[in-house]
């Protein structure tokens, strides 16, 4: 199994891509799942500047199923989403804290 990935600066079109990546290894569900962490990885590096991810676990985003922007978090695999925050007010840009 080989995955592509590029991960471009969209403001930007003209510069070369953010990340530009290709996986490789056995076409397992497995194998395939921990090519998806790793680059999960790698772009919120990049977006967050270099900070530790903790997207092998929960990827934190920002929701206004409510009616007002929210920070909500869920499983890799997109199951188990719930409000993180409840400010009903403008909640952006969620980080993960090193604790």
């Amino acid at each position: 199994m080989a995955i592509e990935a590029w991960f471009y600066d969209v403001t930007n079109p003209s510069t070369q891509a953010v990340i530009s990546k290709i996986y490789r290894g056995a076409a397992t569900e497995a194998q395939y799942g921990n090519s998806r962490i790793s680059l999960r990885h790698e772009i919120i590096g990049k977006l967050s500047g270099g900070l530790p991810s903790g997207a092998s676990t929960q990827i934190a985003f920002v929701s206004s199923r409510t009616g007002v922007k929210e920070i909500w978090a869920m499983d890799y695999d997109g199951a188990n989403q719930h409000a993180v925050t409840s400010l009903r007010s403008i909640a952006l840009t969620p980080r993960w804290s090193p604790d």
